[in-house]
């Protein structure tokens, strides 16, 4: 209340005084409004934003539950014959996504399809990272630390043994590097 004592004080006129702490008042009052709509709108933004991930990360789920193959998908084109390509599922979601966020920048869509194309990268290199990376533990004659559901009982297993050192195999591993 420094201010409003300071300008009380002053030996401005009655209208001064009140022209001035009519424009205090009223920066207060838009700023603070301002405020309030700019976090609403960005929460705003934050819910769609998430709800595309999650839509998207389902839906990629569950085709790689239901698809032979899991997200790896074999293509064959008609004609040809013997064995095809293979497209990841994911990644082509990430592709489709990112491209058409650039085409389509102008129109509201850009921004959903940008979403789902991060969502469909981040699976991408996450699947893709983790498949490389335990390979390589693996021809180590590790044992990767992470498994993940319906990768069968042996691997879950072996997760478990992970946790459990034994001082002879960790001797056998040391002489035989």
């Amino acid at each position: 209340m420094g201010l409003y004592d300071s300008l009380m004080k002053s030996n401005m006129s009655p209208d001064a005084k009140t022209g001035v702490l009519d424009k205090v008042f009223e920066g207060i009052k838009s700023t603070g409004i301002e405020q309030v709509k700019s976090h609403a709108l960005a929460a705003g933004h934050v819910v769609r934003s998430a709800g595309e991930s999650v839509i998207v990360a389902g839906a990629l789920a569950a085709a790689h539950v239901e698809l032979k193959n899991g997200l790896d998908v074999a293509i064959t084109l008609p004609g040809q014959s013997g064995k095809g390509a293979v497209v990841a599922l994911d990644g082509a979601v990430a592709a489709l996504g990112l491209i058409g966020s650039v085409a389509l920048s102008q129109h509201e869509v850009g921004t959903d399809l940008r979403n789902a194309g991060n969502t469909g990268l981040s699976i991408f290199t996450f699947r893709k990272t983790f498949a490389f990376l335990s390979t390589k533990k693996k021809l180590a004659g590790g044992i990767p630390g992470g498994t993940f559901a319906g990768e069968g009982e042996e691997a879950a297993v072996q997760s478990v043994r992970s946790t459990v050192v034994d001082p002879v195999v960790t001797q056998a591993k040391r002489m035989a590097r």
